[in-house]
């Protein structure tokens, strides 16, 4: 015990009378900033979706990430009809397949796109429908005729055609 008193009173008691020494101030120099490398841009580049058309049943889309979730939106201003899609030739249960009325709005999310994947879409009565892919509008091709039963393919390649 008289030697932790000890202790405490010729090394405790003394640095806790001492005041700081604020000589010895700590200088940090500014941070190196170096010139912008012309090689490196300075934001990312930016993937752009793009949909290119084939003929007028078939379409590719590109420019999007690997895994990007897209969502495939058929809406019908004008006409009732029968829609359905499959993914890689498997039938999507969500939406499901059926008699859509007029001003319905059919939405396909696509999760995790990848190369070569492909969106088939049946529209069972061709008239006025509005397709679009992440808000990109799909014209419908003129050579299709009103009424017709008509099946769109979406194949997804990530580089731009």
């Amino acid at each position: 015990v008289l030697a932790l008193i000890y202790v405490f009173v010729t090394s405790i008691i003394p640095l806790l009378n001492q005041t700081p020494d604020n000589d010895k101030l700590i200088v940090l120099p500014d941070p190196i900033v170096h010139e912008d490398d012309p090689d490196i841009p300075d934001t990312p580049e930016e993937i752009v979706l793009a949909v290119t058309k084939i003929d007028a049943t078939h379409f590719t889309v590109s420019g999007y990430e690997d895994a990007q979730e897209i969502t495939l939106i058929i809406a019908q201003p004008s006409t009732s009809s029968w829609l359905g899609s499959k993914i890689d030739g498997v039938k999507v249960s969500n939406p499901q397949t059926g008699f859509y009325p007029k001003d319905a709005v059919y939405t396909l999310i696509i999760p995790q796109v990848h190369d070569d994947m492909v969106v088939e879409v049946l529209v069972g009565w061709v008239y006025k429908q509005d397709i679009s892919i992440n808000g990109i509008k799909i014209p419908i091709d003129a050579s299709i005729k009103n009424g017709s039963k008509t099946y769109f393919y979406f194949t997804f390649k990530g580089t731009p055609q």
